[in-house]
C-alpha cells in the first residue's frame, strides 16, 4: 500500500471507504469527567475531518505560518474528552509537514523542553498548545521565563487568560510586556473559526506543500514520551515516520490484515490514554470506519452493539479486564490484545549498547514500533501467523505481576483457546511463560530466544546449579536496552558476558531479583535483591534515610527501613524501622530519640519523599549486631543487606512490631 502523503489523499480513500456513512459517529466521548458518565457526546466523520481541514488551512495562514520542519507541542492532557482534538491536532500538523509532540501526563515540563532544545535549529520554529492560563504558568515557568522562542502559543481554553497577571508573581513578570505575550496567543476556536473563513483560500497553499512533502527525505521524528518502569525515568521514543499522514497510512497496512474491523464495529478503548498506543488504536478504527468509544463503563457495552454482526474491539491492560468481562453479558466481543511491552522493547533494543550514554530520544530506531507485530507472529508463533489475531489460536497476557487465577479461568472461557499468562522480575519486561500450578513464587519458563540465568552476586558472576539462589539476569529481544537519563545506571544494569555455551558475548540485564532455577528450569523469585524496600506495591531506596539515621544517634551500628511480605504491612502502608544499637543506658530512651530524630530531621528533609519517611511508631531496637550473612557484596564492591534475609531472619520481630501498632 503506498504511502498517503497528504491529509487530501486519506480524505479522498477514506470517502470511497465510508461510502455514505458520513454522519455515523466516530467518536463517542463522555461529556464530563465524573466516574460514572451520564451519558456520551457524538461527533460524526464530518464533524472529525472539517476540523482537521479547518486547522490545517490555519496553520499555512499568515497568521500561523507553521512551515515544513517546523515543531508544534502540545502540553495538553491526555484526557478522554480531549482525545478528537488531539488527534485532529496531529493530523493537521501532520499534513502540514510539521512535527507533532504530544504531552504525555508523565512527562514534565523540564524534559519536553531539554526535547525541544535538542532538537531545534535556528530556521525552524517551535509552536506551543496549552491548555489555560495555568498551564501556561508552568510552561513559563519551566522555561525560565524564556517563552519567546516560540512563535505562536495556541490557547484551549482562553477566557481565564485575561488574569494571567494574577496567575504569574510580579517576580516573574519583571520587565515582561504582557503585550508582546499576547501578541503571540491566538485560541483554539480562533483557528477553527480562522481556518473555516479561509479554507478555500489555502488550497493552494496545501496542494504546494503536498508536491513538497512528497519528495521530503525521511528525517524527521513524531515523539512521544512513556513512563519507564524503573526508577521514575522517562524514555523518550521517536516513532520514525515523516509525518502523522504516513503514520496513519502505516498504521493501516500494518494492523489492517490483523483485524477485521468494520463500519458496524466498535473500538472501546481501555489503554491508558497517557500511552502512544490509545491514539494509534483510534487511528485504526477510524481509518476502517469503527466507533471510537472512550473508556465505557463495561454496562453501556450491551446498547451500543448496533446489530447481530456488529463486533466489539477493547485494547486494554490486563488489570481492567475482569472489570470489563465481568460486568457486561452481552456477546462474546472480539478482545484486541496490543501488547506493548513487547513493541516497545523490542524497537528499544535496536539501539546499539555503545550508543545509550550518548542518547536523549531514541531516534536511531530506524522503523515504527509497530514493527513488533510481524517480530511476534514471525518469531514467535509463524504457525499462527494467519490467524493470531482473528481467531485467537493464542492468546498472550503481559504485566508485572500474574494475573488472577479467576481472570485466567473467566478469559480462557472467553477465547475458548490457551492462554498464556507472561510476566517477570521486578525491574524486567516480560521474561517467563508457563507457571507450574501449585509452586508458590514461580514465574515459569522463559520465553523463546530468550536466556535466563542464575549468578553469583559475590563471585564474577558466577553462574549457578540448579536450585541455588543468585541474581536473575536477562537477554533477550524483548528486553530494553538501558535507561537514557541515566547513562551510570545503565552501565550498572547491564553486562556483556560470554557463558559457556555461548557463540559470542550477548548483552544481560541484572534484573536485582533473587532467585534459582529448579531441575525443569522454571524461575522462582524470592524477592529484591537490594536497594529497594517494598511497601504498598511501591519500590522505595530508603539508604538515604537509614544512612542518616545511623549518622545522627551516636548509639545505632545500623539502621534498616522494613516493609517487605507482610500482610499487616501492606494493608497499613507504613515503613517501620528495625535498628541495632551497641550501647545505650535504655531501649525505651533510645527509642524515644529514634522518634524525635524522625520527627525533627527527617520529616522535615525534602530530599526524602514522604512514602520514604518511617512511622515513628514503628520502630524496633535491638541489642548487637545483624549477622554476616545478612550481607553481600555488589557489582561496586560495596556491602549491602540482603532485605529479603533480612526479613526472613527477623520475620517474628517485624511481626510484632506491626502487632503491636
Amino acid at each position: 500500500m503506498p504511502m498517503l502523503d497528504t491529509l487530501e489523499e486519506r480524505l479522498e480513500q477514506l470517502e470511497e471507504k465510508l461510502q455514505g456513512i458520513r454522519q455515523k459517529p466516530l467518536f463517542l466521548t463522555p461529556r464530563s469527567e465524573e466516574k460514572v458518565f451520564n451519558g456520551f457526546d457524538s461527533i460524526s466523520y464530518d464533524q472529525f475531518f472539517r476540523t482537521v481541514n479547518h486547522l490545517s488551512a490555519s496553520f499555512v495562514s499568515d497568521e500561523l505560518k507553521v512551515d515544513i520542519g517546523d515543531t508544534v507541542v502540545s502540553f495538553l492532557d491526555q484526557k478522554v474528552p480531549n482525545l478528537p482534538d488531539i488527534l485532529a491536532l496531529d493530523l493537521a500538523v501532520g499534513a502540514v509537514g510539521a512535527t507533532y509532540v504530544p504531552r504525555y501526563k508523565k512527562a514534565n515540563f523540564f524534559e519536553i523542553r531539554s526535547v525541544i532544545k535538542e532538537n531545534k535549529s535556528d530556521d525552524k520554529g517551535t509552536y506551543i498548545i496549552v491548555e489555560d492560563a495555568n498551564t501556561f504558568k508552568r510552561v513559563y515557568n519551566s522555561f525560565n521565563g524564556n517563552i519567546f522562542d516560540f512563535e505562536k502559543i495556541i490557547i484551549m481554553k482562553p477566557k481565564n487568560f485575561e488574569t494571567l497577571q494574577s496567575t504569574i508573581s510580579y517576580s516573574e513578570l519583571a520587565g515582561i510586556d504582557l503585550a508582546d505575550i499576547n501578541s503571540k496567543i491566538i485560541s483554539y476556536e480562533t483557528l477553527l473559526t480562522n481556518g473555516k473563513d479561509n479554507f478555500e483560500k489555502n488550497k493552494d497553499n496545501l496542494s504546494k506543500r503536498k508536491e513538497v512533502l512528497s519528495e521530503r527525505p525521511v528525517n524527521d521524528k513524531v515523539v512521544y514520551t512513556r513512563n519507564a518502569l524503573v526508577e521514575k525515568n522517562k524514555k523518550f521514543l521517536a516513532l520514525g515516520v515523516k509525518s502523522s499522514s504516513e503514520k496513519f497510512a502505516w498504521l493501516t497496512e500494518k494492523l489492517s490484515s490483523f483485524v477485521d474491523i468494520g463500519h458496524n464495529d466498535f473500538l472501546c478503548s481501555y489503554l491508558p490514554h497517557d500511552h502512544v498506543f490509545a491514539c494509534l488504536a483510534s487511528y485504526l478504527a477510524m481509518y476502517n470506519g469503527a466507533t471510537i468509544y472512550n473508556h465505557p463503563n463495561p454496562k453501556y457495552l450491551n446498547s451500543i452493539e448496533a446489530n447481530k454482526d456488529s463486533g466489539l474491539f477493547m485494547p486494554g491492560v490486563p488489570l481492567q479486564w475482569e472489570y470489563i468481562l465481568g460486568n457486561t453479558r452481552s456477546s462474546t466481543p472480539k478482545l484486541l490484545r496490543i501488547i506493548y511491552d513487547i513493541a516497545l522493547n523490542i524497537s528499544i533494543r535496536k539501539i546499539e549498547f555503545d550508543d545509550l550514554a550518548e542518547v536523549t530520544i531514541f531516534d536511531k530506531i530506524k522503523k515504527p514500533v509497530f514493527d513488533f507485530l510481524n517480530i511476534f507472529s514471525e518469531k514467535f508463533f509463524e504457525q499462527y501467523r494467519q490467524n493470531l489475531w482473528n481467531k485467537g489460536e493464542i492468546t498472550f497476557f503481559s504485566g508485572g505481576a500474574l494475573l488472577d487465577e479467576n481472570l485466567l479461568r473467566k478469559l480462557k472461557a472467553v477465547f475458548s483457546r490457551n492462554v498464556y499468562n507472561g510476566y517477570g522480575a521486578t525491574a524486567c519486561p516480560i521474561i517467563s511463560i508457563r507457571k507450574p500450578d501449585g509452586i508458590a513464587k514461580t514465574v515459569g519458563q522463559e520465553f523463546y530466544d530468550t536466556t535466563t540465568r542464575i549468578v553469583s552476586p559475590d563471585e564474577d558472576f558466577k553462574e549457578l546449579e540448579a536450585g541455588e539462589y543468585g541474581e536473575i539476569i536477562v537477554s533477550g529481544p524483548q528486553v530494553m536496552g538501558g535507561y537514557v537519563s541515566h547513562p551510570g545506571l545503565t552501565e550498572l544494569s547491564f553486562r556483556r558476558l560470554k557463558f559457556p555455551g555461548d557463540e559470542t558475548e550477548k548483552l544481560y540485564f541484572f534484573t536485582g531479583d533473587i532467585g534459582k532455577k529448579d531441575q525443569d528450569g522454571n524461575i522462582v523469585i524470592k524477592g529484591p535483591r537490594y536497594m529497594t524496600v517494598t511497601k504498598t506495591a511501591e519500590n522505595n531506596d530508603t539508604r538515604y534515610v537509614e544512612e542518616k539515621i545511623v549518622k545522627g544517634i551516636e548509639s545505632l551500628t545500623h539502621a534498616y527501613c522494613v516493609g517487605t511480605g507482610r500482610g499487616s504491612l501492606n494493608r497499613r502502608g507504613s515503613l517501620g524501622l528495625l535498628c541495632f544499637y551497641k550501647r545505650s543506658d535504655n531501649e525505651e530512651d533510645l527509642q524515644e530519640k529514634i522518634r524525635n530524630f524522625i520527627n525533627d530531621d527527617i520529616h522535615s528533609d525534602r530530599r526524602i519523599p514522604r512514602f520514604e519517611r518511617p512511622n515513628r511508631n514503628l520502630i524496633t531496637v535491638l541489642n548487637g549486631q545483624p549477622d554476616d550473612d545478612l550481607f553481600f557484596t555488589d557489582h561496586n564492591k560495596e556491602k549491602r543487606i540482603d532485605r529479603a534475609l533480612l526479613h526472613e531472619r527477623y520475620a517474628e520481630v517485624i511481626d510484632r512490631m506491626y502487632g503491636n501498632y
